[in-house]
């Protein structure tokens, strides 16, 4: 059990002692969302995964409100940028469905909603990065 805590305990040690300017970037909440999924996939410790779910969901709550690179000189109202936020908004209904399952204790189903995550992740990361 300690092998499984150490990645969950190592990421959020690093979301909560992230100098508050680091904290601030699309990069830093990345890093976060990408270290929590990897918790999230290892763990099948209810409380672990429900913890790492409320980080990924406030990682991607903040890089909602932030502009990423391919997008910088765009319109906040621009097609381009809606549709970013829209991607958002997808993954964290993601996540909350994931957490719903977590607390029903169906931690499979949990699993099967992270993989689909991972398909909006991907087609992000196709689009935007």
């Amino acid at each position: 059990m300690q092998k499984k805590s150490l990645p969950f305990l190592f990421t959020m040690g690093l979301a909560l002692c992230t100098p508050p300017m680091m904290a601030e970037t699309l990069s830093r909440d990345m890093k976060t969302l990408s270290g929590t999924l990897r918790t999230v996939e290892q763990s099948t410790d209810p409380v672990q995964l429900k913890d790492a779910l409320n980080v990924m969901r406030a990682a991607a709550q903040k890089a909602q409100g932030k502009t990423p690179r391919k997008l910088r000189g765009y319109p906040q109202q621009s097609p381009e940028m809606q549709q970013y936020r829209h991607t958002y908004d997808r993954l964290i209904q993601q996540i909350d469905e994931a957490l719903i399952y977590v607390e029903q204790g169906q931690i499979d189903d949990a699993k099967k909603v992270v993989n689909n995550l991972k398909i909006t992740r991907d087609l992000a990361h196709k689009t935007y990065r």
